[in-house]
């Protein structure tokens, strides 16, 4: 129990961090503010009002793709593990990607 309690100490104190640190990061890329994000455990999605999603590796804070195809904001961010998807949503638009070669599968109008 006391090594439970060390390690959530712990997290509490780095994770507020962590966040600074990644918002620091993804506002470089990002021109405009980050409307969403979504996290697995290798990677962070954004989503920004810049119209582009970008993939972030989770181990290094490197900057791994960048979909910038959107004519307006990028809304929400989401990935299916099963599916190896992206899926990218603006106002008029949805996007579904592969992002290992950054190809577009699908567009939903």
């Amino acid at each position: 129990l006391e090594d439970i309690c060390e390690f959530f100490s712990i997290l509490i104190f780095v994770f507020p961090f962590f966040l600074i640190l990644f918002f620091s990061i993804c506002s470089v890329a990002h021109p405009k503010p980050i409307l969403s994000l979504c996290a697995t455990e290798d990677f962070v999605i954004s989503g920004s009002r810049d119209g582009s999603a970008k993939i972030w590796d989770i181990h290094t804070a490197a900057l791994s793709n960048s979909f910038n195809d959107h004519s307006d904001s990028v809304n929400v961010v989401r990935y299916h593990n099963q599916n190896n998807q992206l899926f990218t949503v603006s106002n008029t638009v949805i996007k579904i990607w592969d992002p290992r070669d950054c190809s577009l599968v699908k567009m939903i109008k």
